[in-house]
């Protein structure tokens, strides 16, 4: 049983819905962690008038591939996925960057993502623009209480 706290993270963070109201590029939570739908196969119906319902997501953070078999009865969290945007101001020696949203607020809680190839070559360019002296816009991904710069921007 998690504590109730946890729990109360989770339920204000995501809802739950029918699995057979989950279709392919929507978003739901395997192992906790926040998934696209890659794919759903359905199997053939069971003694108990069930199907067996296989789910693969990709994780929209860490992009591995997760799978799941539940029952046709069976409900699944759906999360919540907020993306922002926000003015880069600067970034520091250790790639942590200060940004400020529409409304004039700062943040320096987000590092560049260097965990991949792909997000190697997108901060890289973040940062070759920022040094021009050009505007740049990123795009955040926040889920579950997890958040990360998926896109930028030049002005």
């Amino acid at each position: 049983m998690l504590p109730l706290e946890y729990e109360f993270e989770i339920k204000n963070e995501s809802k739950i819905i029918q699995i057979k109201n989950l279709k392919i590029n929507e978003f739901l939570l395997i192992d906790c962690k926040p998934c696209k739908v890659l794919s759903i196969k359905r199997s053939k119906l069971t003694k108990l008038n069930e199907y067996e319902i296989l789910i693969r997501g990709q994780d929209i953070f860490s992009d591995e591939v997760y799978t799941t078999l539940l029952s046709s009865r069976a409900e699944v969290e759906v999360p919540f996925i907020k993306n922002d945007v926000f003015l880069l101001i600067s970034i520091d020696n250790n790639k942590l960057c200060t940004l400020m949203d529409i409304t004039g607020n700062t943040r320096t809680d987000l590092k560049l993502p260097y965990s991949k190839e792909k997000e190697q070559k997108m901060s890289d360019k973040i940062i070759k623009y920022f040094k021009e002296k050009k505007e740049v816009l990123v795009t955040t991904c926040c889920s579950m209480n997890m958040e990360k710069i998926v896109a930028y921007k030049v002005l």
